[in-house]
């Protein structure tokens, strides 16, 4: 009786190197889908040309709702948009398109932080000023 389970925990012990190569390529399974998708181009923001409708309106409103169509985060000093209107748009346009037009009149430029965030600057002015030194109103979808 004893020959027959020490003679049966030798198979077991032999396929135990099995369950970490196991585990190891049940991750890279997982993993490998995500990374042969292509990178988001990050600071070019193009992205896929969609509708927009948005009234014209304050332009704290308007973010919202272009924040909520795009999909992009929309970062900006709360001051900023204080008294500010927006022209609105309408139409089928890239997200950075939209956002060129929504914030056209009103002094303001943005720039791609990262390939999902968005930070509105005054036209004229080169912020010197680090990005943790802002007081920032963040509106995401």
């Amino acid at each position: 009786m004893m020959r027959l389970f020490i003679s049966s925990m030798r198979g077991v012990w032999r396929h135990l190197w099995m369950w970490p190569l196991l585990a190891l390529i049940t991750v890279l399974i997982g993993v490998l889908p995500v990374s042969a998708q292509p990178a988001p181009s990050g600071q070019s923001g193009g992205g896929q040309p969609m509708a927009f409708d948005i009234p014209a309106q304050p332009l704290t409103s308007a973010l919202h709702s272009f924040a909520e169509t795009s999909g992009l985060q929309v970062s900006f000093p709360s001051d900023m948009a204080a008294g500010v209107s927006s022209p609105g748009l309408s139409g089928t346009h890239t997200p950075e398109a939209a956002l060129q037009l929504l914030l056209s009149g009103t002094g303001l430029t943005h720039r791609f932080t990262d390939a999902a965030t968005v930070t509105l600057v005054p036209e004229s002015a080169v912020s010197t000023a680090p990005p943790s030194a802002q007081i920032n109103v963040t509106i995401a979808s």
